[in-house]
């Protein structure tokens, strides 16, 4: 059975985090006012504030945001890889 292995850090400074597919970063996320409605730093802390702390935003599933369990910070990122090294789960522990 495949294991979680250590592979890096993120660091934190809005007390969430995010996961998108970075061809969207600089057409799509750089403005407040963008094409895709809330695919933005809004987009990320309208899902992030509430009640759940996480969500999809963006429209489509285009991105994804969480809130941390303690705020700003550096957290490890775990990958888990299948028998043939490619990697199938991800898992940032903010605990």
């Amino acid at each position: 059975m495949p294991r979680f292995e250590k592979v890096g850090y993120i660091g934190v400074d809005s007390g969430q985090v995010m996961l998108i597919d970075p061809c969207y970063i600089k057409n799509d996320f750089e403005s407040e006012f963008d094409a895709k409605p809330d695919l933005n730093y809004a987009g990320a802390c309208k899902v992030t504030l509430s009640q759940d702390g996480c969500g999809n935003f963006g429209g489509d599933g285009m991105a994804f945001a969480t809130r941390t369990a303690f705020g700003d910070g550096t957290y490890p990122v775990y990958v888990k890889r299948d028998s043939h090294g490619a990697i199938i789960e991800m898992k940032i522990k903010f605990v």
